[in-house]
Order: C-alpha cells, then sequence, then structure tokens
C-alpha cells in the first residue's frame, strides 16, 4: 500500500473548487514556479500534474472515486482483484497490466499512453548565410537588402541589413527572429551574417590601422618634399617627406583610419615608403648620379 498526492492540495484548492477556480490557482503557481523563471522544475511538475487530473472532468471524477493522500491503492477489498482487463478499456490492449502503485498510471491509461508532458520552450536554430561588401562600404557603413526564403519554402522575404561603419573582413551581424522556427512555443532562431570584405586598390588594414604604399622616387626620398596622398574618407592629404628618407619607413597619420563601431575610437592612416626606381635611365639622370656618385666616394654604406 502507498500514500498517493493531494492533487487539491498542490494547487491549494479545495475538492468542491470549480473549474475557474482550479484554473487561476494553477496559473498563480505556474507563473510562480515556472523553470524559465527561476523557479523549481520539480514542484512546476506537480503542479502541472494536478492540473491536468483536475481540469479533466472525466479525469477528476476518476480521482475523486479512487484516490486521495486520505486513502490506498488498491482501495479496500480490491486486494488480489485481476485487472488483466483493464488494458482493453482503455486501449492498451488485451493482457496489459498495469502498476497502480502510482496514481498516474490509471490517467495514463485512459489517454491511451498518449499523455502530453510539459516541454520547456527551445528556441530555434540559427541560419546563416555570407555577405559580400566592398572596403569602401565597410569603411563608411551601407544598408543592403536581402531577399530570403521563408522557412516554410511559401515564398520570400526582404530584409534591410545596416552595416555599421568599421565592420572587419569575418565580422558578424545578427538579425533575431530570422532564423528557423522554434518548439514548444519558443522563440525563433536568428539569422547569422558574416561579412566577406573585398580589396581595396591602395587600402589594406591591419585591424583598426589602415596602411597603404607610398611610392617615392629617390630625389623625394632623399631630398625630402611634400606630396598629397589619398584618405579612406575620400578626402586628400598633404605629407611632408622628412630628408634622407629610408625605404619602408612608416609614417603614422592619427585618427585617419578604421573606426570601431563598439568604442567609437578610429584608428591611425600608416602611410609605407616604398622606393619607385625607373626602369631605364635618361642621359641627364645618368650625368646627375654620376655627380652624386662622386659627392659620396667617401660614404661607405658596407660595414666590411
Amino acid at each position: 500500500m502507498s500514500t498517493h498526492k493531494d492533487y487539491y492540495a498542490t494547487l491549494g484548492v479545495s475538492k468542491d473548487a470549480s473549474s475557474d477556480e482550479i484554473k487561476r490557482a494553477f496559473r498563480k503557481l505556474a507563473r510562480k514556479h515556472h523553470p524559465d523563471t527561476g523557479g523549481d522544475e520539480a514542484r512546476f511538475k506537480e503542479i502541472n500534474e494536478a492540473y491536468e487530473v483536475l481540469s479533466d472532468d472525466k479525469k477528476r471524477q476518476m480521482y475523486d472515486q479512487f484516490g486521495s493522500t486520505q486513502g490506498t491503492y488498491p482501495p479496500p477489498g480490491w486486494q488480489g482483484a485481476d485487472f488483466s482487463g483493464f488494458g482493453d478499456m482503455f486501449g492498451g490492449g488485451p493482457g496489459v497490466q498495469f502498476d497502480f502503485s502510482n496514481l498516474s498510471d490509471i490517467f495514463s491509461a485512459f489517454d491511451g499512453a498518449s499523455r502530453q508532458h510539459y516541454q520547456r520552450p527551445e528556441k530555434g536554430k540559427n541560419r546563416s548565410l555570407n555577405l559580400a561588401v566592398t572596403w569602401e562600404e565597410a569603411y563608411k557603413g551601407t544598408e543592403k537588402h536581402l531577399k530570403l526564403k521563408s522557412n516554410d519554402g511559401s515564398g520570400s522575404e526582404t530584409l534591410k541589413v545596416r552595416i555599421p561603419s568599421g565592420m572587419l573582413d569575418g565580422d558578424t551581424i545578427a538579425l533575431t527572429g530570422k532564423g528557423m522556427p522554434g518548439s514548444f512555443g519558443g522563440p525563433a532562431g536568428d539569422l547569422i551574417i558574416t561579412l566577406q570584405i573585398g580589396p581595396h586598390p591602395y587600402f589594406y588594414n591591419k585591424d583598426r590601422d589602415v596602411y597603404i604604399d607610398l611610392p617615392l622616387r629617390l630625389d623625394e626620398a632623399l631630398l625630402g618634399s611634400r606630396v598629397v596622398i589619398p584618405s579612406p574618407d575620400g578626402s586628400k592629404i598633404k605629407l611632408k617627406i622628412p630628408e634622407a628618407t629610408a625605404p619602408d619607413t612608416v609614417l603614422s597619420i592619427k585618427g585617419k583610419g578604421l573606426p570601431n563601431p563598439q568604442t567609437h575610437t578610429t584608428g591611425d592612416l600608416k602611410v609605407r615608403v616604398v622606393y619607385s626606381l625607373p626602369n631605364k635611365l635618361s642621359h641627364k639622370q645618368k650625368r646627375a648620379l654620376e655627380s652624386f656618385a662622386q659627392a659620396s666616394e667617401t660614404d661607405n654604406p658596407r660595414p666590411w
């Protein structure tokens, strides 16, 4: 013999409570003990089980007739009774035996073993795609429109994607709720967009710093000069080249690099000097270099 659960006590209602009273009590307790809001999952299942029985007129009638915390199973006088045909009564099939030490078995049998248990809502799976943008679009920011098939394949929808300025290659943008549908009432997943940024003819970036290679003639590098270079924002910058600037020297222009959309800071523009040598010297150039060579005879660039 075993003591059984008092479903009325679980919901905190009297045995003569109306259906509306039972429903109100269940909703109040379910909100309090729901696992998704930090409640006790075991307690929530007890509340759900009690409501499942007491909210159904047939189940409640059987419960009132056969079981409570004041009674025992089997009821007095039923010990040794043959329940071999009980499975036929509830769709279990001939010869099916039921263990009535747990009252929930009788209601499972009543439902034909199809009783629905609580299922935690689950978020749908994310969808993903790659989106190609130009270097200028990533630098300045832009807006794209994507036409995607709906999840059920019945049609398509156009999505507006805002790309903030300063995005890097491989950065992702998430569109909430545009993924696969959730289950058991859960929210839809997200659409994860991975940016693929194309190359620029002049600029390339290392994190937030933007680089540009600046070809200089030999005289511009050695004598010093002023040259005009493009900036990533489209403006022109007049840059001073110091005298005797060596190749691979990097000159920095602060705040002209790639913006950071999270920190709202900006990298620098890095100008790398490269020497541009002519493929063929003119007679005038040769004479000038010969004079330069004579003036440099005392300079030995080699350590040996």
